[in-house]
């Protein structure tokens, strides 16, 4: 059992520009953040909207941390950014003029915008890494990000999430949507940043303990996967206060026998247009509703049987 975790020393989230964390909030109005102040100063006009959003969140962070100069990032990015490259692609065209960007280097476009905005803005030149748009690209993200801190590239991690709804691509989620939206779910835009630092161990701070992402050919041993990783991190079943799970409604009561003590929270089929942000989503919901000192596990798995878990534990205090 390995005692590297990742201690969440900050972190910020935006659901249609209304905002949570753990630190000071932007100044808003009406309960809601205006881009154009939070960010005056910086050339925004050729941005797209889900960057801004990561900006806005930096913008909070840096109100409270500060981060050495090598800090590493690990965006999740969202299907609304392929919105800024068609946009690209119909401005060329209309305007006859050669073409601002070609269809070979599209992915390369539209997964690194975040990042590297972000890391050029808020002055870091740490590695870099950014993970296309699915359900479990959050828990593939933590996943680099304790590669990161295993390997001791950076001391401080930014893992992020976006996504957006108010264009082609993002509207193309809407249909997973339900009426029954008990979750208040963000309609336009969700971001969310989280600062991961490498501190003494110490009851102190929230931590990821840690995470791990899989496939089962048969729902049925998701509940197996869970107990046998549960066991390798050194925690008994009963030692789970809350599990926060999408995507394993087949499974819900084998997971609830194996974790009696615990609280479990269903995501809806509808938190699948949350994409990147998915376990973004759920990460920040633990960390706001679990008592001091206890753990917790948030846990996802697609159609296809890949699944995502982590072990979180709320600061003592």
């Amino acid at each position: 059992m390995s005692n590297l975790s990742l201690a969440v020393a900050h972190w910020h989230s935006l659901k249609d520009g209304v905002q949570a964390g753990s630190g000071q909030p932007l100044p808003a109005e009406n309960g809601r953040i205006n881009p154009a102040e939070v960010l005056a100063g910086k050339k925004l006009r050729n941005i797209d909207p889900q960057t801004i959003d990561m900006l806005c969140c930096f913008a909070a962070l840096s109100q409270v941390a500060n981060w050495e100069p090598h800090a590493a990032m690990v965006s999740a990015t969202s299907m609304g950014a392929f919105d800024s490259v068609c946009k690209l692609l119909r401005e060329s065209r209309e305007n006859a003029l050669p073409h601002q960007i070609s269809p070979g280097n599209i992915p390369n476009t539209v997964i690194n915008s975040t990042a590297g905005l972000s890391a050029i803005h808020y002055g870091f030149d740490g590695p870099n890494i950014s993970l296309c748009a699915n359900e479990l690209s959050f828990y593939e993200a933590l996943t680099k990000a304790f590669a990161l801190m295993q390997r001791q590239q950076a001391n401080d991690i930014f893992v992020s999430a976006v996504e957006s709804w108010q264009g082609l691509y993002g509207r193309s989620l809407n249909p997973y949507r339900t009426e029954d939206n008990r979750e208040k779910l963000p309609q336009l835009s969700y971001a969310a940043l989280f600062m991961f630092s490498r501190l003494p161990e110490s009851d102190a701070v929230d931590r990821v303990l840690a995470v791990t992402t899989g496939r089962v050919l048969q729902p049925a041993d998701l509940s197996d996967k869970l107990a046998s990783f549960l066991f390798s991190s050194g925690h008994a079943c009963d030692d789970i206060e809350q599990i926060n799970q999408w995507g394993a409604d087949g499974q819900t009561e084998a997971i609830a026998q194996l974790l009696p003590g615990a609280t479990l929270t269903s995501l809806s089929a509808s938190a699948k247009v949350l994409m990147s942000g998915l376990g973004a989503w759920q990460l920040a919901q633990l960390l706001s509703t679990v008592r001091p000192g206890k753990l917790a596990v948030q846990l996802a798995m697609d159609s296809e049987g890949f699944y995502g878990i982590a072990i979180i534990k709320k600061a003592q205090s």
